[in-house]
């Protein structure tokens, strides 16, 4: 018993450790990050969306209003997973886009408010919007958040490919830019 307990040691002494390779896990408040003004966004997250039809009076925009609202899940290299729920307003009457923003939660419950704008014009609010497009682009901006991310700016550029069918109503977006926490 004693001799092959030996062999094992020696053996696990003679070799060379095998260096192991992991990656990175990201952690918004390690001290490289305060070294930086801005940190890169490239989130990809697909949302399913639904249409609901707002009555006269009942916003600050005029008519019939249609509001789009979408939620799905998404990942980014630096926020990690996520939560995503955007809103969407417009104006049948006169073709005006209202207010359209959200909120992205990170995993462990840290949020961050989102502002967006559309690149539409008048034409494409139809009464079949965004089902009757395939490709949307626009910008969107941080404006505040919740733990984490409390006073967080930044900003950049939303591409986005509509999906819908009589079995399917999907966005795929990917959003590129950054985000500096102050």
């Amino acid at each position: 018993m004693i001799l092959p307990l030996a062999f094992i040691s020696m053996v696990s002494g003679c070799e060379k450790p095998i260096p192991l390779v992991h990656p990175e896990t990201v952690d918004l408040v390690k001290p490289s990050h305060s070294d930086h003004t801005a940190i890169p966004v490239n989130a990809f997250f697909i949302t399913e969306f639904s249409r609901n039809v707002i009555p006269e009076g009942q916003t600050d925009l005029n008519g019939r209003v249609l509001q789009l609202v979408q939620t799905g899940t998404g990942t980014d290299a630096e926020i990690g997973y996520f939560r995503i729920s955007l809103s969407c307003f417009w104006s049948l009457t006169d073709c005006v886009a209202g207010r359209s923003g959200g909120i992205l939660t990170d995993g462990i419950g840290n949020s961050i408010y989102i502002k967006c704008r559309e690149c539409l014009s008048a034409s494409d609010l139809t009464s079949d919007f965004p089902a009757d497009q395939e490709h949307i682009t626009g910008k969107f901006e941080f404006g505040g958040g919740t733990g984490l991310y409390e006073g967080v700016t930044g900003e950049g550029i939303i591409d986005a490919w509509v999906t819908s069918n009589d079995k399917i109503a999907v966005i795929s977006h990917h959003w590129k830019g950054y985000f500096i926490i102050p």
